[in-house]
């Protein structure tokens, strides 16, 4: 990474995800930072000399956060916040509307293009009232595109409120909301939105079921919503342990691997 002449941020402001399966001659890897419009990329199975980390700015657009002292608003570049990867492309929420798509053309090398583009497709609904609002998560599982809604009622950050799994339909392209993701639980944290998924039955868990861990508040609960009877159970495994926490809670999976 020397070689881009950048300094990566410290890890609690950026994210990774793999652009595809590892075997793909496609496969990349993007860094992105969480609080500035940058990243980073590398192709997994590039070919000699294009084996290499490429730095690149980017835009989608500003937004108005409130400054230091809540009194006023200020205009700052939007960077990637709900951002999946599948079948070799990136998706991230782009607006209300529309869903942005990136994708890097070449062979690994200098010459390779970040290359941005969108799709039409409107925000899920949110549930009835003025004050409703929600944590977002974009995930690819067993070969298709989930966006996952979990919603509060504001102010209150503390309890979510209810909760919502939508499938990408391609063919419109649309989200349709689903309760069936199979032999699958999502895995969720409210750092940089991430999440991931694995299949049920290898890890002894109970199907069709979403894990969440909210980190917005100084007591770290994990709640697990049933999309079977759509109830919400929450659970406290960190009784005991210092509150708040150093740094916020996120999930480990086991990596897959193939003996000779």
């Amino acid at each position: 990474m020397e070689e881009t002449g950048d300094e990566i941020p410290d890890n609690k402001r950026c994210s990774c995800l793999l652009s595809d399966d590892v075997a793909s001659s496609t496969c990349g890897v993007l860094i992105y930072d969480a609080a500035m419009p940058n990243m980073w990329y590398c192709r997994v199975n590039a070919g000699t000399g294009s084996h290499r980390w490429l730095a690149y700015d980017y835009d989608i657009g500003t937004k108005d956060v409130p400054d230091e002292t809540y009194e006023n608003l200020v205009e700052v570049k939007k960077t990637f916040h709900t951002i999946a990867s599948f079948q070799g492309r990136f998706y991230f929420n782009e607006s209300a509307d529309m869903i942005g798509t990136l994708d890097f053309a070449g062979d690994g090398g200098d010459e390779t293009e970040s290359r941005f583009g969108d799709m039409d497709v409107a925000q899920v609904e949110f549930p009835d009232g003025p004050a409703a609002a929600a944590d977002m998560f974009m995930l690819e599982s067993g070969g298709e595109l989930f966006h996952v809604c979990v919603f509060y009622t504001l102010p209150c950050l503390d309890t979510p409120t209810g909760f919502a799994v939508y499938r990408m339909d391609f063919s419109e392209p649309a989200w349709r909301k689903t309760d069936d993701i199979g032999d699958r639980v999502f895995l969720l944290q409210g750092e940089h939105n991430a999440s991931s998924s694995c299949t049920a039955s290898e890890c002894g868990l109970r199907r069709n079921l979403v894990y969440w861990v909210n980190s917005r508040v100084d007591v770290t609960c994990l709640y697990v919503f049933d999309l079977d009877d759509g109830g919400i159970t929450t659970v406290q495994p960190c009784q005991g342990t210092p509150d708040p926490q150093p740094r916020p809670p996120f999930w480990m999976l086991p990596a897959a691997s193939h003996s000779q």
